[in-house]
């Protein structure tokens, strides 16, 4: 059964002893601000809605709100969806009439494309309400509802009466059903059916579907003909292997399961431009993809050609190779955070000027603090930590004198905050004449601690270390350098398309530590699973990390698709106006010169939360 549908395995509750015994478990939710799952269980709330309407208070939606948000901004691709489904939507329009019936569309942000159509007394209600083309019916705005709920849950959706979160709409059945790109399976937008709540039957999701299924055929019928020879082709060539296939053109992107989990994080504008250049003279050739600063993959590039250029089906080869380092790479992809703030670090000590990281608990300063750019260089180094300096202040300042002393050595400093207040002179003065670099690192704080003045005075490069949430160019490398420490071996687990993409979409307040912290949690879960033969087996021999291996907390993450670098700059920037608006989203809106209703809209996109 689809995991969309099984959802709904307990029945959607119709009649007027239900819809009362409903409304009832909701005022009891509300009026407690909890609800246990046994609880609603036994209430018969479908755990659905439950969740739906714990979504609903964490929004500060009003249960007693009657009216429907809007905003004026055009929708993207609303004319296509909208054109494709004007015959189905023209054809309900006259079934409806008389039948206390009515439907909308609304696009891929739950905005209303245009007035919704059916029985007139209840349009004309819907629109007195606000539901006119540009209206919102997303969860966070209007609560538990058929077209924002299908959403949520990314599959098909009844909300039946009192399940809905306001007043206002529990008088009614709402239906929503996901309507998808037939190329490329991407969301497009929902077709949403109402009906009065004494009028609900079974058979209306599957009525619903079939309305989508008319519409995804007309969107089908209607894509070009240079997307459909593409296709086509992706196809024919998918089927005829089990290696990686993927399809691109100027404005269409295509993979089969092998290539996601192939390509796994890999920049898809980098893989884009490489591979569009590639066949620029449209003649098919063998090809060397470059996937990361030392990875490369050998592929097999073929132009779709058909009375003209529409695109190109290229298959990957499985066996990846790995150049030398001093191999020199024309099209190296941008440096990420981690290898940026290293660049600092290493120009520092070439410079022999000592370093100060900062940041918050977590964010990987001793990470970098210890970096070294050779194994010998790396044998020479050490970690000094000052939380164990008030043990003993004397023997642990004699440690620090020596370890400085040597000027071959990189000295790490580790929580300076923490330092003894008898030591800090002695620390100054170790760091005046101490040869070693040394790298301290220290919470955002420091700059205002007068005590440690001193010693942060000594330091002449402040190095600031982002936490995770803001350098998602970073969680590739990290999570697989992780995953070898933590799984050492000639081939360490690799983590799938879905496992990165769930990493890629969370928030990281543990930062790096709950980054290590997950990853540990997936491989031990690998090894429980995994069954061997005679004799021991390092658990990570198990296979690859997937969704599935990872700490349930981390899927609400939503790893529906990976954010380009041009998302990734942009969710960059408004997380960076944010942090200087400290939270003030209308603040940040201004700064970035933007309306309050697309800040809203990107925070929900990128998965921000202040």
């Amino acid at each position: 059964m689809p995991r969309s549908l099984a959802r709904q395995q307990r029945p959607v509750p119709i009649g007027a002893e239900e819809w009362k015994r409903t409304r009832e478990a909701k005022h009891r939710f509300l009026e407690r601000g909890t609800f246990h799952e046994t609880d609603a269980h036994g209430a018969g709330v479908r755990p659905e809605i439950l969740a739906s309407w714990k979504r609903s208070v964490l929004s500060g939606v009003d249960p007693r709100a009657n009216s429907v948000p809007r905003t004026r901004e055009p929708a993207e691709s609303g004319g296509i969806l909208l054109r494709a489904a004007q015959p189905v939507l023209d054809q309900l329009s006259e079934q409806f009439q008389d039948a206390s019936t009515w439907a909308m569309l609304v696009d891929r942000e739950c905005r209303l494309l245009a007035p919704p159509i059916g029985d007139p007394t209840f349009v004309r209600k819907s629109e007195a309400r606000g539901a006119v083309p540009g209206a919102l019916f997303e969860e966070e705005r209007v609560g538990t509802n058929g077209s924002g709920t299908a959403f949520e849950v990314h599959g098909p959706f009844v909300v039946s009466g009192a399940e809905h979160f306001r007043d206002s709409e529990s008088g009614i059945v709402s239906i929503g059903a996901l309507v998808r790109d037939p190329l490329t399976r991407r969301l497009v937008g929902v077709l949403g059916v109402n009906c009065r709540y004494e009028f609900a039957h079974p058979l209306l999701l599957p009525f619903v579907q079939e309305l989508v299924g008319a519409i995804e055929e007309r969107l089908r019928l209607g894509k070009s003909i240079g997307e459909r020879v593409l296709f086509d082709e992706f196809l024919r060539v998918s089927r005829r292997t089990l290696g990686p296939v993927l399809a691109l053109s100027d404005t269409v992107s295509m993979t089969n399961a092998a290539a996601r989990d192939a390509l796994g994080a890999v920049d898809h504008d980098l893989l884009r431009r490489q591979i569009l250049d590639a066949v620029a003279d449209g003649r098919p050739g063998a090809i060397d993809l470059r996937l990361g600063p030392d990875d490369v993959v050998a592929a097999v590039c073929h132009p779709v050609v058909d009375g003209g250029r529409h695109g190109v089906v290229v298959e990957l080869s499985m066996a990846r190779t790995r150049r030398p380092p001093s191999t020199p790479s024309r099209q190296r992809p941008p440096a990420g955070t981690q290898e940026r703030l290293l660049t600092r670090i290493e120009r520092a000590e070439r410079d022999r000027l000592p370093v100060l990281l900062r940041g918050e608990r977590g964010c990987g300063k001793s990470r970098l603090a210890a970096a070294t750019g050779s194994p010998s260089r790396a044998a020479n180094s050490t970690v000094i930590d000052a939380e164990e300096s008030t043990a003993d202040p004397s023997g642990w300042a004699a440690r620090l004198s020596a370890a400085l002393d040597d000027p071959d050595a990189i000295v790490v400093l580790r929580h300076l905050d923490a330092l003894d207040p008898t030591l800090v002179t002695s620390v100054s003065r170790a760091l005046d004449t101490g040869g070693a670099h040394c790298r301290v690192t220290a919470s955002d704080g420091i700059l205002d601690r007068e005590d440690l003045a001193p010693v942060v005075d000594r330091c002449s490069v402040i190095v600031d270390v982002p936490p995770l949430r803001d350098r998602v160019d970073d969680i590739p490398t990290l999570a697989t350098g992780i995953v070898a420490e933590l799984a050492p071996g000639p081939r360490p687990p690799r983590l799938t398309h879905d496992a990165m993409a769930v990493l890629l979409r969370s928030s990281w307040p543990g930062n790096i530590r709950q980054l290590r912290q997950a990853l540990a949690t997936a491989l031990a879960a690998l090894g429980a699973s995994a069954e061997y033969g005679s004799g021991p087996a390092p658990a990570w021999t198990a296979g690859d990390i997937t969704a599935d291996d990872l700490p349930v907390g981390l899927l609400d993450a939503d790893p529906r698709r990976e954010l380009g670098r041009l998302e990734r700059m942009e969710r960059q920037a408004i997380v960076t106006a944010l942090r200087e608006c400290g939270g003030d989203k209308e603040a940040a809106a201004d700064m970035l010169g933007v309306s309050r209703a697309t800040i809203y809209r990107k925070l929900k996109k990128f998965h921000i939360h202040v």
